[in-house]
């Protein structure tokens, strides 16, 4: 009896640490997943700067993202670029991951590629038809480091 009565309380306790770790493994994910889900779930302005590695010229840039699911949509103000001022954009989010794109007319299209962390955000940009390509940042307005 006391054999059984020990092996039982030996399975509540491992069953005990099991789950609750679990819960803590799931509390975790939960929270990096909303956290993601939420960074550009409602219209973001998000406002950086942009640097080319061809010409070395520099600018700035404000940025209002929507999220719909994994699409993203919104608008570019650029400042500092001969090439363009900027207009409507597209794009997806997987995850941390963020990739945009700004269409222009015969220059070919504006690429962003970048990751997204709570309120930051950077990446390189790439205007292949000009082999211009260089990095950009930006920061969430209205955050603490903005």
């Amino acid at each position: 009896m006391r054999k059984l009565l020990l092996i039982t309380l030996a399975a509540v306790v491992a069953y005990s640490i099991m789950h609750f770790t679990r819960l803590e493994r799931l509390d975790a994910t939960a929270t990096t997943i909303v956290n993601t889900a939420t960074m550009v779930n409602t219209p973001d302005l998000w406002q950086g700067t942009w640097h080319s590695f061809k010409t070395d010229k520099k600018g700035d840039f404000r940025v209002n993202l929507k999220q719909a699911g994994t699409d993203l949509s919104g608008s570019v103000e650029i400042g500092g670029s001969p090439v363009t001022r900027g207009g409507e954009i597209r794009g997806t989010i997987n995850g941390n991951t963020l990739e945009f794109g700004l269409v222009k007319d015969k220059r070919g299209e504006l690429k962003y590629l970048g990751t997204i962390s709570d309120n930051k955000m950077y990446g390189t940009w790439q205007i292949p038809i000009l082999k211009d390509r260089g990095t950009w940042q930006a920061t969430k307005a209205g955050s603490v480091d903005s």
